[in-house]
C-alpha cells in the first residue's frame, strides 16, 4: 500500500503521456477524446495551468522526443513505482526492494545497449531516468495542492482516494 499512495498521484500523468494519441506536440488526448493543450482556460485555476504545462513541457515533449518503447516504459514505470524510501515502507520490506528496482534498472540498460549501442544507450538510459526526477518534483506538488483542495473541503474524496493520497484509513484518523 506504501508504494501505490507513493506513486498514485503521479502514474496516472505518467500513462497518459505515454499512452496519449500524437496530435502535436502540446496535446495530450485522453481515452474517451477529451483533451488538453496550450490553451489558456481563464475558468480554471492557476494551479492547473501550472500542472498542464509542467506535463506538457517536461513530460510529454520529452517522452516523445525519446521515443520510448513499451519495454523502456515499462521499465521505467516499475523503477518508478518500486521506490524503497517511500513513506511507511517496512524496514524489513526496503532491501527487497531496492533489490528488485536495481535488478530491474539494470535490465534496462542491457536491453537499451543491446538495441543501440553503448554509447547512445547511455545518453538515453540517462535522459530517460531524470525523467524520475520531474515526476518527483509534479509529486510534490500535486500533493501539495490535493492537501489544500482537502483541508478547505474544495474537493470531496471517497474513501479510497483518502487511503492513497494521505493515508487515512476512516474519518475518525482524518478529524485528529
Amino acid at each position: 500500500l506504501a508504494l501505490l499512495r507513493h506513486s498514485a498521484i503521479t502514474y496516472p500523468s505518467l500513462l497518459q503521456c505515454f499512452y496519449s494519441p500524437d496530435r502535436g506536440p502540446d496535446t495530450i488526448v485522453f481515452p474517451n477524446g477529451a483533451f488538453f493543450d496550450r490553451t489558456i482556460e481563464p475558468s480554471r485555476p492557476l494551479g492547473f495551468q501550472k500542472r498542464k504545462y509542467q506535463m506538457l513541457d517536461q513530460l510529454l515533449g520529452p517522452m516523445r522526443k525519446l521515443n520510448i518503447d513499451i519495454s523502456e516504459f515499462t521499465a521505467f514505470k516499475a523503477i518508478f513505482f518500486l521506490n524503497p524510501d517511500a513513506d511507511d515502507v517496512s524496514v524489513s520490506a526496503k532491501e527487497g526492494i531496492s533489490d528488485c528496482r536495481c535488478a530491474i534498472t539494470n535490465a534496462l540498460y542491457r536491453y537499451m545497449v543491446r538495441h543501440m549501442g553503448v554509447e547512445e544507450a547511455a545518453d538515453r538510459f540517462g535522459k530517460l531516468l531524470l525523467l524520475g526526477t520531474v515526476l518527483a518534483t509534479m509529486a510534490v506538488e500535486m500533493k501539495e495542492a490535493v492537501v489544500v483542495a482537502d483541508f478547505f473541503d474544495q474537493v470531496q474524496f471517497p474513501p479510497l482516494a483518502k487511503q492513497l493520497l494521505f493515508g487515512i484509513k476512516n474519518e475518525e484518523e482524518h478529524s485528529k
